[in-house]
């Protein structure tokens, strides 16, 4: 159901307006790529047709019919006249069920009890991809935070060795507080490494479940609405 090449995701992504994108809309975008929500679409237009088609047992049968003829008749016979003759009937046929042994009705209940089933099954496969949209969400915008704490550390670190390098040199530190900050500036550059690959698995996740790239996603949680006065709550 899922592309799973990052390349090929790349050459579907959809064109969208500069603009930030919100939970609400990621959401969205998800529900409208994700190809078991068309799959679940139609799965209820054909339980919704089944069940009108069950519905039709409990309406009146109509049936028309008709037909025509023309014959040429030549006769010496004083009756009946030599000529043309027109052969036309037509028929209306009306007829409505009144017992059928409770056939209806269970053929009835159980195409609604197939629609409403279908109807779940969308609700359920909607929930967990907007889950899973909203999760890929959270994570790429903690993954950011992170990978920029990284940098900044990497950029302190740099300095603080820097320094102590500078200090060696010049008899105001030793040689193991130079490894010391050595080790810890090492140590940083391979938390942004880190840092750097969990972002682009939680990008490419994003992508995967909405069709387009995380390039500018709103910061911070939605904002509750939260009522003014408890006697507005209680309304």
């Amino acid at each position: 159901m899922k592309k799973l090449i990052i390349p090929l995701l790349l050459s579907t992504v959809y064109t969208l307006p500069a603009q930030a994108l919100t939970m609400r809309e990621a959401a969205q975008l998800a529900l409208d790529h994700d190809p078991r929500m068309l799959a679940s679409r139609s799965a209820i237009d054909a339980s919704s047709a089944v069940a009108d088609q069950a519905a039709a047992g409990y309406r009146p049968n109509v049936s028309v019919s008709a037909q025509g003829g023309h014959t040429d008749l030549q006769t010496d016979a004083l009756f009946p006249q030599s000529g043309p003759r027109w052969n036309n009937s037509a028929s209306l046929n009306i007829s409505q069920p009144l017992y059928m042994g409770g056939g209806i009705d269970a053929r009835a209940d159980a195409a609604d009890l197939s629609l409403e089933s279908a109807r779940q099954s969308q609700r359920d496969t909607g929930g967990k991809i907007i889950l899973a949209t909203l999760t890929a969400y959270a994570d790429v915008m903690r993954d950011r935070e992170v990978m920029a704490l990284s940098e900044a550390n990497v950029k302190t670190l740099e300095k603080a060795f820097d320094d102590t390098t500078k200090r060696t040199q010049a008899g105001e530190a030793t040689h193991t507080d130079e490894s010391q900050a050595q080790a810890r500036l090492a140590e940083a550059r391979a938390n942004l490494k880190r840092a750097s690959a969990q972002l682009r698995v939680s990008e490419a996740s994003f992508l995967r479940l909405t069709g387009v790239a995380p390039t500018d996603l709103i910061a911070g949680w939605p904002q509750p609405v939260v009522p003014a006065s408890l006697p507005e709550a209680s309304t």
